[in-house]
């Protein structure tokens, strides 16, 4: 640290100190008058032969810039080749070479566009030039090198715009950075998809011509921007609207990688479409161009030469809309979404963010759309030049307060869309695949900092935002700024530019004013930071992070509230605002995540298919034709364990399907707001769904559930479950987990502490994981881990080999019989299949029977007494000794109740369930333990079960579950009750032909199946 000091200074000291500054003063003054005498004769002699320009080293020559008020300028710097004559529709090539040095003091001509007049109202006027390929250079009037670049490139729907409408002195300055607006082709020059175009080259062949200008003058930066003092290693990428769908494009093409370094996307809009889509779009700019009915459209050559030989003008007089490009897997591989979805991306540090009402400067433009053509006037409200012949009044365009209310509405919900999927969902998306994502809200132009009028009309609308980032003088439109909020205006100005350069400097927004600019936080906790509010009142800025995240479902429930009791064309207007967007992607508060396009599906002939989010769950519903609210019946399908990964599926019941929809039943089925063995995450979003179908289509006759093994536990949990229970009419659980979780991995244990007891090993639980673990391992499968150990040979799994077992293996075999549902037809065959996948699955319990809970032993065998044989009344000398022998597990005092919701015996409706006999996983005892309790709950009145001749997990036909639900839809339909098969009493399980009645067709590695269930 350095200290500065202050000596004392003695009188005399001070007297000479102070005589010695007024000599200096008095000079001081001589030598102004002298300066002024000097410059007032000199100076028209100094203007005759000194130049205000600079001049730089470019690839193709020396540019000449000016200097203004702000900054140097380099204006109508050509960046590739006029795209003119062979060159239109195609990739940019590079600028040709010059000598001498070039005149860079004027912008260029715009490219090709219909002309719009500064409130965006077409002038009729088609104006610029098909040579435009030029961009804009601003830098600080000083000596820094290295510094920070900003290339922006201007909005206007990619229909119109230009680099002259930016000016970036005022950025370039402030903030001591390097400010590019680059231009691109516009319009059907920019982005054209057609077959007669594609010529084999891939770049050509995309359609994405202003992309790949947008990519070359990148390349441009990247190679020419040292000579103007800028950094080609620290590039960021801007744009407004259409502006930052090119940024977002840049974002996802593959091109575009490493030319830039961090993006900020303001207002983003546009929608990548697919190749087909496009080549639609131009078949119809085709046929909006004269002449073009006197051509072939199958003759490729004929097409092409017909639209080269069309003036630029006429092509932009016949495009007339706009889009954001094509997926035309080279320049584009997809959509924005779904290519950030997929990982393979140009990730860097991205600010992206919206204006409070995006869409009131565009309520005026589509009034007549909307059946309201006096809200095109409101322009006359702050200019009475806009319309000449008569003097609008605020009451006279908006004559009632349902007027007012409606205008508001539409802004409002419009807007918020419009947040919801250009900011929230895709920060959501990006900071669930990087760091540094910042997002913003801009809200300047409401009623605390311009006139009521102005935050009624206009507020904080499209584009009102680009003034406060480019430090320029004036609002959007002209109509707000006054002496009044002026000074609010500038404060909020230069916080915007600080937080804007901060991150083009360094990828963090960071602090001013003492307030932090914080990421974006996908977080569910109520202070998650999300977006940065910028606003101001009359006099200085007021910013603050938002810790609100909008759901396009949330946002429908409150514009539907809001439009209670309007008329109905006034609140479809409304309502319709929300539903103009589309959702793309879900992360939910539970940390999954869904694309939206996984969701769909095709059809059934004579159905409809419906998919989406509710309840922050994907769904799947199919309605045949002529359901009917009250007279038909809902089918909902619980599926199976997805696996703990953090994506979401929807699993449609695949076997019952044809026969639902052919026989009118409609179906819904949930991913689940979860993955994971995750019960009560299935319960409860299977109860959303069904409620959420009964809102939108209405009040089904009954509703049938069914599931397959988790699905079969949800839907066993579903109708026992009084919470639950009520919403369901009768149930198919298939192949659950039905009799408990306690009792599932109880199993598994058993098979681990069976195997090593009967490998002469029998190690206390837990086993040591660096000794006993592995000499385990060794024992059952050999040195070799073939599978030939101390019980004999035991297939490893899957490869569908044959056990041969020693007398001890013998014995380990009859244990687990015993302990999955007893003595029944292909209990050998399955012990083959799965003895490796079962023992694999009691290793985490013979480590940790407590998995880590902290709350004691989840299994345990303390009380279990093991069985090798079909007599209950006697014990053998190998069973005695083997419940004698065999390690004890002290009985569970964990809780698993979270995740696996157990199944009680109170069945109220009826009830058909479907297991496999040959299925270890979760097997036949499961059905067994779910019978007893039922039995024991004296509800076996309503419950009955069926075995089937299968070796593994699930493995029904379609005959059998088409069958089993057919037979179930007939005991609710007539009170008739189906035939099952009598699961307890062991004598029958035992049977050879047991599991024949409800089997078919038979597998072919059932050996018996043709000599026991055939006559």
């Amino acid at each position: 640290m350095v200290v500065y000091s202050n000596p004392r200074l003695s009188f005399g000291q001070v007297t000479a100190f102070r005589k010695r500054r007024k000599e200096m003063k008095k000079m001081r003054q001589r030598l102004k008058w002298l300066a002024v005498v000097f410059l007032f004769l000199w100076a028209p002699l100094m203007w005759g032969c000194i130049k205000p320009t600079l001049e730089v080293e470019t690839n193709a020559g020396t540019l000449a810039g000016k200097v203004n008020k702000h900054a140097s300028a380099f204006l109508g710097v050509p960046f590739a080749k006029p795209p003119v004559g062979d060159l239109r529709w195609k990739a940019p090539q590079d600028p040709e070479p010059w000598t001498g040095t070039r005149d860079a003091t004027q912008s260029q001509s715009v490219c090709v566009q219909a002309e719009m007049s500064t409130t965006w109202h077409s002038t009729g006027q088609i104006i610029g030039n098909e040579d435009c390929l030029y961009l804009d250079v601003y830098r600080p009037k000083n000596y820094h090198r290295n510094l920070p670049v900003y290339v922006y490139f201007h909005g206007g729907a990619n229909r119109f715009g230009g680099a002259a409408s930016y000016d970036g002195s005022t950025l370039a300055k402030d903030q001591d950075i390097i400010v590019v607006i680059a231009q691109y082709r516009l319009g059907p020059l920019g982005w054209l998809s057609h077959p007669a175009l594609r010529t084999g080259d891939a770049f050509d062949n995309s359609g994405n011509f202003g992309t790949l200008d947008n990519i070359k003058a990148l390349q441009w930066v990247r190679d020419n921007i040292a000579g103007f003092g800028g950094d080609p290693a620290n590039v960021t990428i801007g744009g407004q609207s259409a502006g930052a769908s090119n940024v977002a494009k840049l974002l996802i093409s593959p091109l575009a990688a490493g030319l830039f370094h961090k993006a900020v996307l303001q207002s983003l809009g546009g929608a990548i479409m697919a190749k087909e889509a496009g080549d639609a779009l131009a078949d119809g700019m085709l046929a909006n161009l004269a002449g073009y009915n006197q051509i072939d459209p199958a003759d490729s050559a004929a097409v092409e030469a017909f639209l080269r030989g069309k003036s630029a003008a006429e092509l932009v007089a016949a495009h007339g809309t706009t889009y954001a490009g094509f997926a035309d897997g080279t320049v584009l591989p997809g959509g924005y979404v779904e290519t950030i979805y997929s990982g393979d991306y140009n990730a860097v540090p991205v600010m992206l963010g919206s204006t409070e009402y995006e869409f009131k400067n565009f309520l005026p433009l589509y009034g007549p759309a909307f059946g309201k053509p006096n809200w095109g006037k409101v322009y006359d409200l702050f200019d009475r030049d806009f319309d000449p012949t008569y003097k609008w009044t605020f009451a006279e365009i908006f004559p009632t307060q349902a007027e007012i209310d409606l205008y508001e509405a539409m802004g409002k919900y419009r807007s918020l869309g419009w947040k919801y999927k250009c900011v929230d969902e895709l920060a959501t998306l990006l900071q669930n695949r990087q760091d540094d994502v910042y997002a913003f809200m801009f809200k300047w132009g409401g009623p605390d900092s311009a006139s009521e009028e102005f935050a009624h009309v206009f507020g904080p609308a499209h584009a009102m935002d680009i003034p406060f980032f480019f430090g320029e003088d004036e609002d959007l439109f002209g109509y707000a700024l006054t002496k009044k909020n002026r000074p609010g205006f500038q404060s909020l100005q230069r916080v915007m530019m600080t937080y804007l350069g901060n991150f083009i400097r360094n990828g963090d927004p960071g602090r001013v004013n003492g307030v932090e600019w914080k990421q974006w936080a996908n977080g569910a906790a109520a202070d998650a930071p999300k977006c940065m509010l910028l606003d101001a009142d009359m006099k200085r800025a007021r910013i603050g992070m938002d810790t609100r995240k909008l759901t396009l479902e949330a946002l429908q429930a409150e514009a539907a509230d809001e439009v209670q009791g309007w008329g109905p064309a006034a609140a479809a207007l409304v309502t319709s605002s929300v539903a103009a967007y589309t959702p793309e992607y879900l992360l939910n508060d539970e940390g999954h995540e869904l694309l939206y396009s996984t969701l769909k599906f095709n059809s059934m002939p004579n159905a409809a298919a419906y998919s989406g989010v509710h309840a922050q769950a994907g769904y799947r519903i199919e309605v045949p034709e002529g359901w009917t609210a009250g007279e038909d019946d809902l089918v909902l399908y619980a599926h199976g364990y997805a696996g703990t990964g953090t994506t979401l599926s929807v699993s449609t019941p695949t076997r019952l399907r044809n026969h639902l929809i052919a026989n009118g039943f409609a179906w819904a089925a949930s991913s689940y707001t979860a993955n994971g063995y995750n019960i009560a995450s299935g319960v409860q979003s299977t109860a959303d769904l069904l409620a959420y179908f009964k809102t939108r289509f209405g009040e089904p006759r009954r509703v049938y559930l069914t599931g397959h093994s988790m699905g079969g536990h949800i839907t066993a949990r579903s109708i026992t479950d009084p919470a639950y229970a009520d919403g369901y009419d009768a149930a198919l659980p298939m192949c659950g987990v039905v009799g408990g979780g306690v009792e599932l991995f109880s199993y598994f244990l058993d098979w681990g502490l069976a195997s090593s007891y009967y490998a002469g090993l029998n190690y206390e639980v837990p086993f040591d994981p660096a000794t006993e673990y592995p000499a385990w391992q060794q024992a059952l499968y050999g040195p070799a881990g073939d599978g030939h150990g101390a019980l004999g040979y035991i297939p490893r799994y899957p490869s569908g080999g044959t056990a041969a077992l020693n007398a001890n293996g013998e014995l380990f075999k009859a244990a687990t019989m015993y302990r999955s549902g007893g003595l029944r037809p292909l209990y050998d065959r399955a012990f083959s299949y799965y003895a490796d996948f079962v023992l694999g699955r009691s290793v985490q319990w013979l480590l940790d029977p407590t998995q880590a809970s902290g709350s004691g032993n989840l299994v345990g065998n303390a009380t279990t007494q093991y069985r090798l044989d079909p007599d209950d009344a006697t014990t053998s000398a190998d069973e005695a000794a083997l419940n004698a022998g065999i390690q004890r597990v002290s009985n569970p005092t964990g809780d698993l109740s979270a995740s696996m919701w157990d199944v009680t015996g109170n069945v109220n409706i009826p009830v058909l369930s479907l297991h496999t006999l040959g299925d270890l996983y979760v097997p036949f005892s499961m059905e067994q333990i779910w019978a007893r309790r039922i039995a024991e709950a004296g509800k076996e009145d309503r419950f009955q079960a069926r075995a089937i001749r299968a070796l593994t997990h699930c493995e029904f036909s379609v005959d059998e579950e088409v069958q089993a639900f057919a037979d179930l839809v007939d005991w609710v339909e007539t009170s008739t009750v189906p035939q099952g098969d009598d699961i307890l009493t062991p004598s029958t399980v035992a049977r050879p032909d047991f599991g024949c009645a409800f089997t078919t067709p038979g597998r072919a590695y059932d050996l018996d199946y043709t000599a026991q269930c055939t006559d």
